[in-house]
């Protein structure tokens, strides 16, 4: 699995989960990318390819 996967799989579900709790556009997009980037960047540490959703939810 990687980042480019779960962007395609997760992108979507994600944001609507942010748009709910931040009204303001922008800062959804901005705490989006954050996410991704942690996502990026401890992909390393995800044991179990099954487990994606909620390692993903975690971050």
């Amino acid at each position: 699995m990687n980042t480019q996967h779960i962007w395609t799989d997760y992108n979507e579900v994600l944001m609507k989960y942010i748009k709910n709790r931040v009204k303001n556009e922008y800062d959804a997009e901005d705490i989006l990318q954050d996410v991704f980037r942690k996502i990026h960047h401890s992909i390393h540490q995800l044991a179990d390819e099954r487990r994606v959703q909620s390692w993903v939810l975690l971050q």
